[in-house]
């Protein structure tokens, strides 16, 4: 792993926000290959002219032993048509503990970032309340190098 890594305990407090978002069941093996969801759900906000209120996010809501139920979301200021893939929602307000990651470097390693964040987890004492995770993308990758993409995560504890 290339980039720079940090882990932190920290009280958050999220607003309601509306977003457009696909959801998806991706084996682990596939993680990696998230991309076409960012692109397809990129792609017809912008033919919508839809008026981003923020980057897009991945939050992370189910699992199995084999894969991960996620929903990629681009934050809106209103909703736009939903069609069969791309659905609207408002994510209510929320606030709590979180244990954040932030890492500085190329997304293809944040399954690394995984890793070493639940090492850190158990020297720390920390347990998840199974409340979903969400990965926040805080520059885009057409417009920064891989290595300096930045990428907050928060995973509730309690």
């Amino acid at each position: 792993m290339t980039g720079e890594m940090r882990f932190s305990v920290e009280e958050a407090q999220f607003t309601d926000v509306k977003v457009m978002y696909i959801a998806a069941t991706v084996p682990y093996a596939e993680m990696r290959h998230t991309r076409k969801f960012f692109m397809k759900l990129g792609l017809y906000a912008f033919t919508k002219r839809a008026k981003a209120t923020s980057n897009v996010f991945i939050r992370y809501v189910g699992e199995t032993p084999d894969t991960i139920d996620m929903e990629i979301c681009f934050g809106v200021e209103e909703f736009i048509p939903e069609t069969k893939q791309i659905k609207a929602k408002t994510i209510e307000a929320h606030s709590g503990k979180y244990a954040v990651g932030y890492y500085k470097g190329p997304r293809e390693d944040l399954i690394d970032v995984y890793v070493e964040m639940q090492k850190w987890f158990v020297e720390q004492k920390l347990q998840r309340t199974g409340e979903a995770l969400v990965e926040y993308y805080l520059n885009n990758p057409q417009h920064v190098a891989a290595g300096d993409l930045v990428t907050e995560i928060y995973w509730p504890i309690k």
